[in-house]
């Protein structure tokens, strides 16, 4: 009878369904995104290798086979478009990570870890990221009759999502407890990634639109519901989509592109995340403050964040040229007193 333990997939369900989003509290988007990695690779296991759930085993995983997966995965299947390199990356990063949590459970499977860890990743093109202009963001936010409810809603969840810079599933999962405006400094209580706590301040113009939005959807006449953004489907209440937000966004954008043809083609809720951390950096404030501001672990993920002005890149250049030319006059000035010397001169 074989070895459960040898088996790849013994530890997936404990892994995925205890691991993930009871030790490292993880949100249901990445239990998701790891689950559809392991399924991948499952499927691509029994397509390329005949090994299913049953037959595949950690002793089966070596180095072709992993590069066999990264390639299965670049590869158009029937109505499946290739991934990406970052999508590659992202579903070897989840093997290799399983693998880890079931060395914890097997120390024999070190070898594998160590193999899987010494896997370079795909290198991928660094695309720059698009930003709103103000003038593209203030036109957007216009777009919505604010004479409306669903108006109303619309221009209050961009101007929050630009305001305090929040991930999407933030946005949506705030409630109306999490918003606090009767105070001197007005802030939002947020849950970020890794159920991280943070306080986000809120600028005049945001508050103003949070109390009228507010009085209307959770008066005296709302459905009770205790989020602040929230839908009524068939007399059903539930949270707002990410759907639903990617389609004010378009219809905003595809308004607002008449009169501002700069606005991207492709607009998303996270733009306005990137736009609020460029406008601040721009601004001139700490990267420090500004990936504290973000809920951002390292710097470094802040830095691909930031898009420097063409003004502070071209004061940066002058202030190089600038100390280039009194460091060289520094040098020359040295070397003419020492040869001077070097004759009984003074």
């Amino acid at each position: 009878m074989k070895n459960d333990k040898a088996l790849f997939f013994t530890y997936a369900n404990e892994y995925l369904h205890k691991y993930i989003p009871q030790q490292r509290e993880m949100s249901k988007h990445t239990e998701k995104s790891y689950s559809d990695a392991l399924s991948l690779f499952r499927r691509y296991s029994l397509e390329c290798h005949k090994l299913g759930v049953d037959k595949l085993e950690f002793k089966h995983i070596d180095f072709n086979f992993i590069i066999g997966f990264t390639d299965w995965l670049r590869t158009p299947r029937g109505n499946k478009k290739s991934a990406s390199a970052a999508t590659c990356n992202l579903r070897l990063s989840v093997i290799r990570a399983y693998v880890k949590f079931a060395m914890g459970k097997d120390v024999a499977l070190a070898m594998l870890w160590v193999l899987l860890k010494g896997i370079p990743p795909i290198k991928t093109a660094k695309v720059s990221k698009e930003v709103l202009s103000e003038d593209a963001l203030g036109k957007m936010i216009e777009q919505p009759s604010q004479n409306t409810k669903l108006g109303l809603r619309n221009a209050t969840l961009m101007v929050l999502m630009y305001d305090s810079a929040c991930r999407i599933s933030e946005i949506l999962n705030l409630r109306t407890s999490d918003i606090k405006l009767d105070v001197s400094q007005p802030y939002i209580f947020v849950i970020g990634k890794g159920r991280k706590e943070r306080c986000i301040p809120l600028m005049n113009r945001t508050v103003e639109y949070l109390k009228k939005y507010i009085s209307v959807f959770h008066g005296s006449s709302s459905c009770g519901s205790s989020f602040l953004f929230y839908s009524v489907i068939k007399g059903s209440v539930g949270q707002l989509s990410q759907d639903c937000i990617s389609k004010i966004i378009k219809k905003s954008a595809d308004g607002a592109r008449t009169s501002c043809p700069d606005i991207p083609k492709k607009t998303h809720a996270h733009m306005f995340r990137r736009t609020r951390a460029t406008h601040l950096y721009q601004l001139g404030h700490d990267i420090y403050m500004i990936s504290r501001f973000l809920g951002h672990e390292q710097l470094e993920t802040t830095k691909e964040y930031l898009n420097p002005s063409m003004e502070q890149m071209r004061e940066a250049l002058e202030s190089t040229i600038t100390n280039d030319n009194h460091h060289a006059t520094e040098f020359v000035e040295a070397y003419e007193e020492k040869r001077a010397r070097l004759y009984g001169l003074r």
